[in-house]
């Protein structure tokens, strides 16, 4: 959640500014984007671990795969943000009087809140795995009770050798089925929050 949260708001900053404003904001806020989504992450995030090793709280990972998850999801929301702008509507608000920030929150956000929390649900199921690869790799304190340390100590410990096969397979199916209803709730929300999927399901007449 805290990956998800944090990643989210700087997505949303990112993409609402890159898209609308143009430019050269959008030129350098998209250079940053692809510069992270270009960069080995795993490696990087690996290795930000290792210096960090003793500092890597739970607090702390969630900030850490926070500042390296939005980049994908910013250029994502961008892109519908600049759609957006050229519709019809968004000359009419702003020949209104509407201001940015009028316009951004009252005509743009309801649209985008459908994509937002896809990519929340997504970016949540992603820092999840990330945090047990990271864990069986040893780069999370152990003394931290998640999935990722139950596998780590199970294969310290050789479970399956010795026999405690449900050591290791109570995380693995936990994972599996975490991961699966997360899925499932992204795109039950997103057919629930987008008003083109509402009409067709209540029907036009």
């Amino acid at each position: 959640m805290i990956a998800g949260l944090i990643s989210r708001v700087i997505a949303v900053l990112v993409g609402f500014v890159a898209g609308y404003k143009g430019g050269i904001s959008d030129r350098i806020l998209m250079g940053i984007t692809d510069g992270l989504l270009v960069i080995p992450l795993f490696l990087i995030l690996v290795l930000v671990a290792m210096l960090l090793k003793e500092a890597m709280t739970l607090i702390n990972t969630g900030f850490l795969l926070a500042f390296f998850g939005w980049a994908w999801d910013a250029r994502t929301i961008r892109s519908q943000v600049l759609s957006l702008r050229e519709r019809e509507f968004t000359q009419t608000s702003i020949l209104s009087g509407n201001g940015t920030l009028s316009l951004v929150t009252k005509e743009y956000l309801p649209l985008t809140i459908p994509l937002i929390f896809s990519t929340l649900i997504n970016n949540i199921a992603w820092a999840i795995g990330m945090e047990i690869v990271l864990a069986i790799l040893g780069l999370v304190p152990l003394s931290i009770p998640t999935l990722g340390t139950t596998l780590q100590w199970a294969i310290t410990y050789q479970a399956m050798l010795l026999g405690y096969w449900w050591w290791i397979l109570t995380p693995v199916v936990l994972t599996i089925l975490l991961l699966v209803a997360l899925y499932w709730f992204s795109v039950s929300i997103s057919e629930y929050l987008d008003p083109r999927v509402r009409i067709q399901r209540i029907g036009v007449k």
